[in-house]
């Protein structure tokens, strides 16, 4: 727990922030990716479900590179060597120019899907999957295109972090299955 204290002339106000250390601004963003995990959770298990829901095409690379990095990324690993792979990604738009959920999270699991067939065929025996960097090659009124860079990183034994930060699942089953 962390208590904050606020000075003024009139009175002193104690504010407790009980986030383990986290900023409000980390908070938010952990916030927006739990809830889009949720909502892709929804259409994987009801993909003929049409709720005009939807998201700028920004918003979705954003919402794709953010949420495959915080599920399954291990950065603060000690790696001695890395592999880089990449794919690309097109995501159609609906007339509003904009980019259904429904659609999003086919793409993201196909991304998901892909990045996971690469990490699991590196030849590494220990590895951590590094980063995942999302960049747009080009969108046009119809469709964007991304440009999907995985990068697996391969783990020396003797000098591997705890990561504490794993969510739901053990570590090693993020780094064999990406069933998280």
């Amino acid at each position: 727990m962390i208590t904050v204290w606020s000075c003024t002339k009139e009175n002193q106000v104690a504010q407790q922030v009980q986030n383990e250390g986290l900023l409000p601004t980390d908070l938010n963003v952990n916030a927006l990716i739990k809830n889009f995990k949720q909502k892709v959770a929804h259409y994987r298990k009801n993909p003929s479900l049409k709720s005009g829901e939807s998201l700028p095409a920004d918003s979705a690379l954003w919402y794709m590179e953010a949420t495959i990095n915080y599920s399954h990324g291990f950065p603060n690993e000690l790696y001695e060597e890395f592999h880089t792979d990449t794919l690309t990604i097109t995501i159609e738009k609906n007339s509003d120019g904009d980019v259904d959920l429904v659609e999003l999270t086919q793409k993201y699991d196909q991304m998901k899907s892909d990045v996971a067939l690469v990490y699991n065929a590196s030849t590494y025996t220990e590895k951590g999957l590094t980063l995942v960097d999302l960049t747009e090659v080009s969108e046009t009124d119809n469709e964007l295109i991304l440009y999907v860079k995985s990068t697996t990183g391969k783990i020396n034994p003797d000098t591997t972090t705890k990561n504490n930060f794993i969510g739901n699942c053990e570590l090693t089953a993020i780094r064999k299955c990406f069933k998280c």
